[in-house]
């Protein structure tokens, strides 16, 4: 699975505070592997916490 076919969807909130990103992948490790390739995260512009979240 390619880089963009984990990304679920993405977007920034309305009010320009911040932004979400939900990936498609198979545990938190695989999740932080892709954050740590993200060159704003590495550059310390932009944050992340990595939430769990499971669809109802």
């Amino acid at each position: 699975m390619g880089k963009n076919e984990q990304v679920a969807a993405n977007g920034k909130f309305t009010d320009g505070s911040r932004g979400l990103v939900i990936y498609r992948v198979e545990s938190v490790e695989a999740c932080e592997a892709l954050v740590k390739e993200d060159l704003y995260v590495a550059k310390g512009a932009r944050r992340c916490e990595i939430f769990e979240w499971e669809s109802v």
